[in-house]
């Protein structure tokens, strides 16, 4: 297990976005960062590698789809996964992603 491999498994499973939550005193951010997965062992693998973050099971809508689980990671550690596999991303899209939520 490596940064490369991580970041081109993100490119296929993973997600960032953030939540923004104004109020009176201002308004306040939190970015999440999540990959998806049926295999749960191959979160886990990611989560020892990178010494942090969770894997939860995930709540099946329709009883025909698999079992499935994500790994998660919200705030300072979502932006510090992300600037570990930004540099070596390859999708545009996954790329122009991470740089307006980790900006």
């Amino acid at each position: 297990m490596n940064w490369d491999w991580i970041a081109g498994f993100y490119e296929g499973e993973g997600y960032i976005g953030e939540n923004v939550h104004v109020s009176d005193s201002g308004q306040s951010r939190l970015v999440h960062l999540s990959i998806s997965q049926t295999e749960k062992h191959v979160l886990e693998c990611i989560r020892k590698f990178v010494g942090f973050g969770k894997v939860y099971p995930v709540t099946q809508k329709n009883k025909k789809h698999r079992k499935s689980w994500v790994y998660q990671l919200y705030g300072a550690k979502a932006i510090k996964f992300a600037k570990k596999i930004l540099p070596k991303m390859k999708s545009k899209r996954k790329t122009k992603q991470l740089r307006s939520v980790i900006a």
